[in-house]
């Protein structure tokens, strides 16, 4: 809106831009002034379009953001979700997976006692001697700084080393120690 006025004071244009005037123009009327007023409205116009255009352009991209944003949220969640039902699942099984292993470290044990007595039992001469020679060869790891499991491993052997004496014969077994002795 352009006001066209007859007192051009600055009461009357601050009152006209108050009521919404773009601009105001006094009498008596130029066409030099008219087309000057006109050409700003009109570009003020256009700027006015333009800034409208954009706003409703950035409106649309806050939108169209939020709606990626909501949706990766929602894809994230499920993911997350997902990852913790699986590191659940890695836990238990690890947890079973622990326990089978300590039950085999258990069972190789009595398996080596076993076979460690069954050697005593063929050889009485012997008696002892299979947990002598562990003991000692843990003794020996130890003083290396093996780890603990090399350790363990090195007492296992001995427990067994004589393990070769189930398969021969007890006749055998007790001539050779006769023969030592006498």
């Amino acid at each position: 809106m352009i006001m066209v006025t007859g007192e051009p004071n600055y009461e009357t244009a601050a009152e006209a831009v108050r009521q919404g005037a773009f601009d105001y123009l006094a009498k008596p009327l130029k066409i030099r002034d008219i087309r000057l007023v006109v050409g700003r409205a009109a570009g003020m116009k256009a700027l006015q379009d333009d800034k409208q255009r954009l706003e409703q352009q950035n409106l649309e991209y806050q939108r169209r953001l939020e709606s990626l944003v909501d949706e990766r949220t929602v894809n994230l969640r499920k993911a997350n979700e997902q990852l913790k039902q699986e590191i659940s699942q890695r836990k238990l099984i690890e947890a079973a997976l622990h326990e089978s292993l300590e039950k085999l470290g258990r069972t190789v044990k009595e398996i080596i006692y076993a076979m460690s007595l069954t050697v005593e039992k063929r050889d009485m001469y012997t008696a002892g001697h299979q947990i002598r020679v562990a003991r000692i060869a843990r003794a020996i790891a130890m003083e290396l700084k093996l780890d603990p499991n090399s350790v363990e491993g090195v007492y296992m052997a001995g427990m067994i080393h004589d393990v070769g004496k189930i398969g021969v014969p007890a006749e055998i077994v007790l001539q050779h120690h006769e023969r030592l002795d006498g």
